[in-house]
């Protein structure tokens, strides 16, 4: 953060050409607000958040969402960078923690009133392999290690690393934009973002690359493209603006998506709603590009 300040621009910077551009934005990474996330503030206009007097130790809170809703009022965009990292599933942790959290009498297994108090990775009927209508601590681990490949998934993670750990609640506040994928565990990132989908949230998805911290293989294995039309110039502002409303998708860079519509709809302009549960017609068109 201090060398990279020097950098910092409000603007894009001075390197860049019409169709490909340079900003200097924001990873709040090694202070700070870490401590639940790394959080990706894009289009930032002022880099020093208020009492921070321009350092990385005075002045930031130890959470999120101060942040993102402080980035989002001077424009800015904002998601959680390699997000995945924190919610891996450890089935014997997990187990534990569901234990520990639901078992009243501390006799080390779940009787149908207590694990009827939590959420569980499966149906009893599955978790109770010996049917003694109990769970077991092993069963518990069992079951865990059986979802945890599944999407989406009831195996709660340990949220315990410096990916989207406040994400639900920013998310629900209304000053989180997107979730950044492709960089750490897949199945970890989608279920995320898959369950604040289905709690009504249009959360969006982001392409990342955290080189070479997080992968030295290359720049762009994960990657954003925004739908901007024929334009001549590039303008970063209308670009973050377009990632905010899901006029995009995600690939490697050897898969697009040049064309998606439910009921005609591209994602991204308009709402596709139903007066009721029925059948959407959904068209696409693909390219994919061989790896040499």
């Amino acid at each position: 953060f201090d060398f990279q300040r020097n950098y910092f621009r409000p603007h894009i910077d001075e390197v860049s050409e019409p169709l490909t551009i340079v900003k200097y934005d924001l990873e709040i990474s090694g202070f700070g607000s870490q401590s639940l996330g790394h959080v990706c503030l894009l289009n930032l206009k002022d880099q020093e958040y208020p009492g921070s007097e321009g350092t990385k130790t005075k002045g930031w809170p130890t959470w999120t969402t101060p942040v993102m809703r402080w980035a989002k009022e001077q424009g800015g965009v904002t998601g959680y960078a390699h997000s995945a990292s924190g919610l891996e599933i450890q089935p014997a942790a997990a187990a534990k923690r569901l234990i520990t959290q639901l078992d009243a009498d501390k006799d080390g297994r779940l009787t149908a009133d207590e694990y009827g108090r939590g959420l569980l990775p499966e149906a009893i009927a599955k978790i109770d392999e010996d049917r003694d209508g109990q769970l077991s601590e092993s069963e518990l681990v069992a079951s865990i290690d059986r979802v945890a490949d599944q999407l989406p998934n009831l195996a709660v993670p340990e949220m315990n690393g410096v990916g989207a750990m406040e994400i639900c609640v920013t998310t629900a506040l209304g000053v989180c934009d997107f979730i950044s994928a492709m960089d750490t565990p897949r199945i970890q990132e989608w279920n995320m973002w898959y369950h604040i989908l289905n709690c009504g949230f249009p959360l969006k998805v982001s392409g990342e690359t955290d080189f070479p911290c997080m992968s030295s293989t290359r720049v762009g294995q994960g990657r954003v493209y925004v739908q901007l039309g024929k334009v001549d110039r590039l303008d970063f502002a209308a670009w973050c603006d377009g990632l905010r409303r899901g006029r995009s998708y995600v690939s490697d860079g050897y898969a697009h998506t040049l064309e998606f519509t439910v009921n005609g709809q591209s994602p991204g302009f308009e709402d596709v709603k139903l007066d009721s549960p029925g059948t959407v017609q959904v068209e696409a068109r693909v390219a994919f590009a061989l790896q040499t």
